[in-house]
């Protein structure tokens, strides 16, 4: 009779201790979205004091903007927001529109959330007239000091709030483990950003061009010298060919595709012509 009530208590206990660790877990659980605006307020003198002002050429104000803002790491890390399990950014604008930034940029490029554009003549923001309509750079701009390293799209204005993601989250099966190495990660983006409007990988991307993983991946067909020097000119071994060039690609980038094209043989979502047939199918529906 003892030893029954010694059980019983005993898994009382872990049942409390376990139901405990879960409400404490989902009290830690992070946020989806962040308002930039409600961070801003919270500790808002804390945040001021590392503000900075910058002077540096924008699309929207010309080649001599000044602005002041504060280093976006230093602003998350003062929100206690960890970008550390995460792959990338996505910020979203008044009108609701979306600009995804690889988080690897944000880490090497360490870009300014600016607040405020000095010397505006009404306000915070001057009205511009951009894209064949009037707009501002606020109330928040990402700028960057290193501009000529990123992309154009990279340069979101207007923002309110932005969120933190997975590759996985959002381009699903094409996307390299989290484990994958940095350089497999920046091959990944490679891929995004100059192939998968045409190509897809584990059937997920455009579809103007092959396939490049399943049921054979390039790398299994295709030496790498040959993927190399096509890319770089497809009409050299192609009459008509549609692809364009990727002459653009420096030899780390082309280097680094290949890790990634290489990774991804590891990560097949069908290893045969039918089953392949059968994904598509699924997929279609």
């Amino acid at each position: 009779m003892i030893s029954l009530f010694i059980q019983f208590f005993t898994k009382c206990i872990v049942t409390i201790v376990i139901m405990s660790l879960t409400q404490t877990t989902q009290a830690l659980s992070l946020p989806k979205e962040w308002d930039i605006h409600k961070a801003f307020l919270e500790n808002s003198s804390d945040i001021h004091k590392n503000t900075v002002i910058i002077q540096t050429p924008t699309e929207l104000y010309g080649p001599k903007g000044r602005f002041e803002g504060i280093d976006f790491l230093k602003f998350l890390a003062q929100k206690n927001i960890s970008i550390e399990n995460m792959d990338l950014i996505t910020f979203i604008a008044v009108d609701g529109y979306k600009v995804s930034i690889p988080l690897s940029y944000i880490k090497k490029y360490s870009p300014i959330l600016a607040f405020k554009q000095v010397g505006a003549r009404a306000g915070k923001w001057d009205t511009v007239w951009f894209d064949n309509a009037k707009v501002q750079g606020g109330p928040y701009y990402l700028i960057w000091t290193q501009g000529e390293a990123v992309p154009i799209s990279y340069w979101p204005y207007a923002i309110v709030k932005f969120s933190l993601q997975n590759y996985s989250e959002i381009y699903g099966k094409s996307a390299p483990p989290f484990s994958a190495s940095n350089k497999v990660k920046a091959g990944f983006e490679i891929f995004q950003t100059t192939c998968a409007p045409c190509h897809s990988v584990n059937l997920q991307g455009g579809d103007k061009g092959p396939e490049m993983n399943v049921p054979k991946n390039f790398t299994e067909y295709l030496s790498e010298d040959f993927i190399k020097n096509y890319v770089k000119s497809p009409l050299s071994y192609r009459a008509n060919s549609r692809m364009l060039s990727l002459a653009h690609l420096s030899p780390e980038n082309m280097e680094d595709l290949l890790l990634y094209l290489n990774e991804m043989k590891k990560h097949k979502v069908c290893k045969s012509q039918e089953d392949c047939a059968t994904k598509l199918k699924e997929a279609r529906k």
